[in-house]
């Protein structure tokens, strides 16, 4: 069983002369308790269940060969973009020699039109 403070207050800090409030899956989990009704181990495995799943169904179908580029769509939260970028010669700019650049996998997020319209009434 993880540990789970009985309270933990979020953090905010300054970074550049901003005040930055740092979140994490805890107050996720806290948040959840208050919203479901459960225990704080039962709010915990929903979570934990529901960021296992997108993981895994975004690894797993990134597998597959002849797939570019996975989207997978949650309503009204947003969509997650998994791209596969392949190997490429980038042009290093402290000296201008040209570097290879592996191949790899790049995860994107971005919001629902919801979320932006939050944004936009927080303004």
């Amino acid at each position: 069983m993880t540990y789970i403070p009985k309270k933990r207050v979020a953090e905010v800090t300054k970074v550049g002369g901003k005040n930055k409030l740092n979140l994490t899956k805890l107050d996720l989990v806290a948040e959840y308790v208050a919203f479901a009704d459960c225990t704080r181990d039962e709010a915990l495995s929903r979570v934990d269940g529901v960021l296992a799943c997108i993981r895994s169904l975004l690894s797993r179908t990134s597998e597959h060969e002849q797939v570019d580029e996975v989207l997978l769509t949650l309503n009204n939260f947003g969509r997650f973009n998994m791209k596969h970028v392949p190997a490429h010669q980038h042009m290093c700019n402290h000296n201008g020699k040209l570097v290879e650049v592996p191949d790899k996998r790049k995860l994107l997020f971005a919001p629902a039109k919801a979320w932006m319209d939050v944004l936009k009434d927080d303004m």
